[in-house]
């Protein structure tokens, strides 16, 4: 017997055949990993430089040390009134503000159309409808009316689960804890007030982003923050309306989790009709939580705040550390997912708001993460990994990497690469290079492939001790200074003795 479909559960089906169009503009998510096997080509041992000038290591932070001086970022609940109550040209409110934490400058940008390198890799669905669409949740329901109660999430080491991030900042006036989720491979969007106190307010020095966390693991390591964007809406003024932040990172750490993409709509019926979904790391003690732990919920918004008006709400309480995680769809057609909203606020107990995406926080968004992209190939090794293998020596290795293109350029080609020990994490031409070996790949923009080296040999006359095994890709690209997997990329081996 055939199921009767609802209009719930037709809606989706009717996106993915094209036959019903959103009022929504989206960027793209992608993640492209293709698996090439290396083919060694020289595996003779090479001294390193006599120089011995390493330069800089890039990479290197972790989790900080002292986690329990990180406490939850206060959720704030504010009489809600949005600064345009209070006169405040609208057109002030919307310029992007970028912060660069290494000078302590700020810049406003204009917000204008996408342009440049990016422009053809971050493509928009235009829409030409107003009708609202109701997902498919990730566990298949299409029964839900609101949003359920948190649930921990088990195994944030899987896709979707590791493109959400927790985030530890430190402000001048304390370390604190908030949620985000990568939005690129370099970026993260979270709330505004996760990256600046607002109304006047600092910026945070130093934020560090850990995707897929939890109990204290960092399973794809950690990513340090080199800039920060938010709205003078909330820089300046601390309208809720605003509060939305994005944090460019200094490490492509999406390379391997994937990230979703982001959109906005006019439509607000939208926000009230579609199911969204929601994961973050609620921390406040007095309320049951550590923020160790990753909870997931999902449902519909239950309206706009009257006088926060860019602002959803829905009947559930959030905490502090729940701040700055995304109210993202999920198109199953596709397996995309993108987001369109920002949890801002909440009383702890009944409601939670969260800051919608307009079209100029979407075009701003894309226009600064977008110029960040090379026009040309621009290739980095990440995530060396090796195991021993036959021999009980533990001299013969496999090893695997990433190799990730973070130009909007596609290139195809051979790459050679040279592979070598070292005695700590900075890996450069000054170790001892083992072997070389060449791959044969073709990158899209933005995209990755994981190299398999089936056999690394270790030198009989290395002593017993700890290593490091790196990566050196022997290219002139967009940016040759990034071609060694440093700091969290390099491989951790140890020699028995």
């Amino acid at each position: 017997m055939l199921k009767k479909l609802s209009l719930r559960m037709l809606l989706p089906l009717l996106v993915s055949m094209g036959l019903l169009f959103l009022g929504t503009a989206q960027a793209n998510h992608v993640l492209r990993v293709v698996p090439v096997v290396a083919t060694v080509v020289d595996d003779t041992v090479v001294a390193g430089m006599a120089s011995g000038n390493e330069g800089a290591t890039r990479n290197v932070d972790r989790l900080p040390e002292d986690l329990s001086s990180y406490i939850p970022m206060p959720m704030p609940f504010p009489e809600k009134k949005s600064a345009l109550s209070r006169g405040v040209d609208p057109d002030l409110l919307k310029r992007a503000v970028v912060y660069d934490p290494k000078t302590g400058k700020e810049t406003p940008l204009e917000a204008s159309a996408l342009s440049g390198s990016m422009a053809p890799v971050m493509q928009t669905l235009a829409s030409l409808g107003r009708e609202g669409v109701a997902s498919i949740l990730e566990n298949g329901d299409d029964k839900l009316e609101n949003f359920t109660d948190i649930v921990p999430v088990g195994n944030t080491h899987e896709y979707p689960w590791r493109v959400l991030t927790k985030l530890f900042m430190a402000f001048p006036d304390g370390n604190y804890v908030c949620s985000g989720t990568l939005i690129q491979p370099s970026y993260a969007i979270t709330a505004g007030h996760c990256v600046n106190n607002g109304d006047g307010g600092a910026w945070a020095g130093q934020i560090v982003v850990v995707p897929g966390y939890r109990d204290g693991w960092a399973p794809y390591g950690t990513a340090t923050s080199t800039g920060l964007l938010s709205f003078s809406g909330w820089v300046d003024q601390g309208d809720f309306n605003w509060d939305i932040g994005v944090v460019r990172l200094d490490r492509a750490i999406g390379s391997a989790t994937g990230w979703h993409g982001f959109g906005y709509t006019t439509d607000r019926n939208w926000y009230l009709t579609t199911v969204l979904n929601n994961g973050g790391y609620p921390a406040e003690s007095a309320y049951g939580f550590n923020g160790q732990t990753l909870f997931y919920r999902y449902g519909y918004n239950d309206g706009f705040f009257s006088d926060l008006p860019k602002q959803a709400y829905f009947l559930k309480a959030s905490w502090g550390g729940h701040s700055g995680s995304s109210e993202y769809v999920y198109y199953p057609s596709s397996g995309a997912r993108y987001v369109y909203a920002i949890l801002s606020i909440s009383d702890r107990s009944t409601i939670t708001g969260c800051a919608t995406m307009d079209g100029n926080q979407f075009n701003a968004i894309r226009n600064w993460t977008g110029a960040s992209a090379p026009a040309a190939a621009d290739l980095t090794p990440l995530y060396v990994f090796a195991k021993s293998i036959g021999a009980s020596d533990g001299r013969q290795m496999e090893m695997t990497y990433l190799v990730h293109n973070a130009s909007s350029a596609a290139w195809s080609g051979t790459v050679t690469a040279g592979v070598y020990l070292s005695d700590n994490e900075n890996i450069s031409r000054a170790d001892t290079r083992i072997q070389k070996h060449t791959f044969q790949a073709s990158f899209s923009p933005l995209s990755s492939v994981e190299v398999r080296v089936p056999l690394v040999s270790i030198p009989e006359s290395t002593p017993s001790g700890t290593y490091y095994l790196g990566v050196i890709l022997d290219m002139d690209d967009a940016n040759p200074a990034n071609n060694d997997s440093d700091g969290q990329d390099a491989g951790k081996i140890a020699l028995p003795n």
